[in-house]
């Protein structure tokens, strides 16, 4: 009892602090209500728009106010204002929302890390295997350079090319986001790669459509596989042709798992 008496206390000179040192602002406040009724009171429709205008940035500042001083409480205090101010039913709610959005987020790790798990255990990313919508990004050096990063993976500075993928629908299939020359600007640039010969040679168009693996070059027949090793050449097909690819894969992000380094 004793305790709840000094939390209410507590409250209550945190509540006569924010009073005091918002009175300025109140002030402003009701000279601008103010005046936004007066406009009201002409009756035209671009007065009338202004007001809700000014209506509606009253209502967001007001939020944020809120939030602000929300996040400053003790997390006791958070708790006796949310009993205070919502229903059994909104608290549960929300609370429901919360236990399935973190359950989400879980399932999508857990994912993740199956996908990192198979990928270590073979030394392969097979793209058949992702899901719709899964990120992927692929880290691209030069191939006498990409042993040494392996270890680094996605913290390695030297890339020279970084791809940001999305997966489709179409298994192997992934939509190009984003495609990156020296990302960091540390890659060392030289005749057998610079921004030059991946504009003209490499670089993928947003939204481009693309499936990347490796040729799998028989006796025979040409075969393209829809996966990636690391430390090995990453090619590419595009609009029903082959691109053989001038770098090497030194990581591969899916999610916001780094699948050849995190464990």
């Amino acid at each position: 009892m004793a305790k709840r008496r000094q939390s209410k206390k507590q409250l209550q000179a945190e509540v006569h602090r924010l009073q005091q040192e918002s009175s300025p602002y109140i002030e402003l406040a009701r000279e601008i209500q103010d005046n936004i009724a007066r406009i009201a009171m002409t009756g035209t429709a671009q007065d009338a728009a202004l007001v809700e205008l000014f209506d509606s940035i009253g209502r967001e500042a007001r939020q944020e106010a809120a939030r602000n001083v929300f996040s400053t409480l003790s997390l006791e205090n958070r708790w006796h204002i949310i009993a205070t101010v919502f229903s059994d039913d909104e608290i549960k709610t929300a609370l429901e929302l919360q236990h399935e959005s973190l359950h989400r987020q879980a399932a999508r790790k857990n994912y993740y890390a199956e996908i990192a798990r198979e990928a270590q255990e073979h030394n392969r990313l097979d793209l058949l295997n992702l899901d719709f919508g899964v990120p992927l990004v692929l880290g691209l050096f030069r191939s006498a350079e990409v042993a040494q990063v392996v270890r680094t993976g996605k913290k390695s500075q030297i890339c020279a090319r970084r791809l940001s993928l999305l997966s489709t629908n179409d298994k192997g299939v992934f939509q190009v986001i984003n495609d990156e020359f020296n990302p960091h600007g540390s890659f060392r640039i030289g005749a057998d790669y610079n921004e030059e010969i991946w504009r003209k040679q490499e670089r993928f168009d947003g939204h481009s459509l693309i499936r990347p693996g490796f040729q799998l070059e028989n006796s025979d027949s040409l075969q393209f596989q829809s996966a990636l090793y690391v430390e090995s050449r990453v090619d590419f097909q595009s609009n029903n042709q082959t691109h053989t690819g001038l770098l090497s894969l030194g990581y591969a992000v899916v999610g916001d798992y780094d699948v050849f380094t995190e464990s």
